[in-house]
């Protein structure tokens, strides 16, 4: 899975289709979306019309939380692969825990269709360190991912550190908090340091402590801004300041 994929939340229509194209044009080969952002058609398009081939693309969905019977986890996910016009998917998630469907049922939906190889690796979203053990301690499929709210603002570190424990890499999203990052005056100065936007030294931050990153705008000079985030690394003393912020302003809990 690359370190930094486009997220696609609230992108709808010609906007959709056209930020995604950019994206994959600047070099993004990982999409992130999920059956209850309503833009499959859209995202499909994008990719038919770029000129990237799908098996170099990392295409991540998934299954709202009323369609977490086993059943119907695995007729969402064949209703993806349809609009998507691909015979599998690389990464499909739980995008919200249910507490009506038991999980057990759940997790036989996704391991229906990885048996199948209609799904390449499950991941869970929205999921705290408890509800990770107990699907680990269900022992039915191995949990890949974990994408769970993360930036400097929204502390998850103990399912972070959870996580590491049992190999299952973290995805952030809202890694740049909706756009709060960029007027924040502490992280401003911070980037001001480095010489590099606040939405750099942020992305950087979360990828030096081992999270995938999907950022997500409308922008095409955000789009390219947020992707270039690998021609440098944080100073010692600009790491532990990140670190020191999310102690100081970072709410806690999934």
């Amino acid at each position: 899975m690359p370190a930094i994929g486009f997220g696609t939340y609230q992108l709808w229509g010609d906007e959709c289709r056209e930020s995604v194209k950019k994206a994959l044009e600047i070099g993004y080969r990982s999409i992130d979306t999920a059956e209850d952002y309503e833009n499959h058609a859209e995202i499909a398009r994008a990719i038919q019309e770029s000129d990237i081939n799908r098996q170099d693309i990392f295409l991540t969905s998934k299954i709202w939380r009323l369609n977490l019977r086993s059943r119907d986890v695995v007729a969402s996910c064949e209703k993806i692969l349809s609009v998507f016009k691909t015979d599998y998917i690389d990464l499909l998630l739980i995008h919200w825990p249910s507490h009506e469907i038991p999980l057990e049922d759940t997790l036989d939906g996704f391991k229906r269709l990885q048996t199948a190889g209609k799904m390449r690796d499950f991941g869970v979203s929205n999921f705290s360190a408890e509800l990770c053990e107990q699907a680990l301690q269900l022992d039915l499929i191995d949990i890949s991912i974990n994408q769970i709210r993360f930036n400097p603002f929204w502390n998850n570190e103990d399912t972070l550190q959870f996580c590491k424990k049992h190999d299952i890499q973290v995805t952030a999203y809202t890694p740049i908090a909706k756009g709060r990052v960029l007027s924040d005056q502490e992280l401003l100065a911070l980037a001001a340091q480095i010489g590099r936007p606040v939405s750099q030294l942020v992305l950087r931050w979360l990828y030096e402590k081992g999270l995938v990153v999907i950022p997500r705008s409308r922008k095409e000079e955000n789009i390219r801004t947020n992707f270039d985030v690998f021609s440098f690394s944080l100073p010692r003393d600009i790491y532990q300041a990140m670190e020191d912020f999310l102690h100081d302003h970072g709410a806690t809990g999934v």
